[in-house]
Order: C-alpha cells, then sequence, then structure tokens
C-alpha cells in the first residue's frame, strides 16, 4: 500500500506489511489543472479515487471537473486507515451535496484477524438534471 497519509496504529497493527519501506517525492498535481483533461472533448466522465485515503485531496483538485463528472467511484474506510482521511460518511455527505447519490456499494478490504469490512468502494451518479 501507498499513501501520501502516515498509517493509523489499526492499520500498522494488521497489517505490518503495509511498513513503510520506501518513501519518495513525487509531483502532486490538480486534475483540473491537467490539459489533457480540461482540453479534452469530453463532455462527461468517470472518475475513479483509490488513494489510500487521499480521496478529499484530490476531490478538492477537480473543482474545475465537476460539471463535466457524472460518476465517481470513490474507495471509503469504515475505520481510518490512514492519519487524516476523511470518514466514510462525511465523503457521503460531501458528494450528496454535488449532488451525487450512492448508487452502489462494492465490498472492499475485508480483515479476517477483525472479522470485519474495513473499506468498500461506494460508486456514486449525478442525480438527473
Amino acid at each position: 500500500m501507498s499513501s501520501l497519509l502516515p498509517r493509523t496504529a489499526l492499520l500498522e497493527r494488521i497489517s505490518p506489511s503495509s511498513a513503510v519501506a520506501e518513501r519518495l517525492e513525487v509531483p502532486l498535481r490538480r486534475l483540473d489543472g491537467l490539459e489533457v483533461l480540461t482540453a479534452s472533448p469530453w463532455r462527461r466522465m468517470l472518475l475513479k479515487l483509490d488513494v489510500q485515503g487521499g480521496e478529499s485531496a484530490v476531490l478538492d483538485g477537480a473543482t474545475g471537473l465537476w460539471d463535466r463528472i457524472a460518476a465517481l467511484q470513490v474507495e471509503l474506510s469504515l475505520v481510518p486507515l490512514y492519519r487524516g482521511e476523511a470518514p466514510w460518511r462525511a465523503m457521503v455527505d460531501r458528494l450528496a451535496a454535488r449532488g451525487f447519490a450512492l448508487g452502489l456499494v462494492i465490498p472492499g478490504y475485508y480483515e479476517h484477524k477483525l472479522g470485519r469490512q474495513l473499506q468498500f468502494d461506494g460508486v456514486f451518479v449525478r442525480a438527473s438534471r
């Protein structure tokens, strides 16, 4: 697993293999600043996020694309796995405020040691305009 955010104590405990093996500096850019997206003739797009707790930051960087986003697939955590990640309910509310409804839940990370689901993907679709 790779993340810009540090792991929580829970993730450290249940997944020792997620320990930091190497730190790399990577450039960060806003999605709405990428010419390949802004200059494109696409009218509608699907935005899929699997960024290990960084979903809020990615949504912040997509502000200029909201009118073109027809649907999103977002990985959400039922319990925090990364320090600073947005709670899943807050993300559902944030997307609802933008006019998106949760249309499909796809099971994700199930932890056998804990006997519970930790993450799921939510597919959000824009309500009819």
